[in-house]
């Protein structure tokens, strides 16, 4: 068995759900038809488009710095829901700046960041608690090597 380098250049893994992936990309365009039916539809497409493309960008990218990814175990616990609700909180004003910043929100309803945020946490929310549900209880526990954190102590 490989165990990895315990050096500060070894490779790092990236490891992303893909649950957490499909709903960062569902849950925007799920916003906005939830808001207004028809713009999903319009000919001025290109806001929704930006909207989607920094929306999901930007999930992913906290999803990763994150590691929410981790936090899909037999256990779920308030740390876990703290971390959620700073990768949503993270993903929305990275958006909201973002987009505010490109074409002052044309196109885009201005209370689509607060219905997306809640769809987002609760996709992110549902799929952990349902995998705690259906989880076995005799699941061994993590290896400890895997769960590891590399420290460089001088």
């Amino acid at each position: 068995m490989h165990v990895p380098s315990p050096s500060s250049r070894s490779r790092q893994r990236i490891y992303l759900s893909l649950w957490d992936l499909f709903w960062a990309a569902a849950s925007p365009l799920l916003a906005l038809h939830l808001r207004d039916p028809g713009i999903l539809f319009r000919p001025d497409w290109p806001p929704v488009v930006e909207y989607w493309l920094l929306s999901v960008g930007f999930a992913v990218v906290a999803f990763y710095a994150f590691k929410i990814q981790d936090n899909i175990t037999r256990h779920f616990s308030a740390h876990e829901a703290i971390d959620i609700v700073e990768t949503v909180l993270f993903v929305e004003l990275m958006t909201f700046i973002s987009l505010f910043a490109l074409n002052r929100f044309d196109g885009i309803p201005r209370s689509i960041p607060l219905s997306h945020g809640v769809l987002l946490a609760a996709g992110l929310f549902a799929v952990r608690i349902l995998f705690r549900i259906v989880s076995p209880e005799n699941d061994p526990p993590r290896e400890y090597r895997l769960c590891g954190d590399r420290m460089i102590l001088i």
